[in-house]
């Protein structure tokens, strides 16, 4: 399927490639997530 990913019976699975992009990206997205949590105001703090 791709370098990434590949199908398993019926189901979607990384590839050892994928694995290691994944654990490379990973943290990446968890620090953006935790940032993004921060940025957000609550709805009863909106200017």
């Amino acid at each position: 399927m791709s370098r990434y990913l590949s199908v398993l019976r019926g189901r979607l699975q990384l590839t050892a490639v994928g694995e290691i992009y994944l654990r490379a990206v990973q943290p990446a997205f968890h620090q953006i997530a935790a940032a993004t949590q921060r940025l957000q105001v609550p709805p009863d703090q909106k200017r």
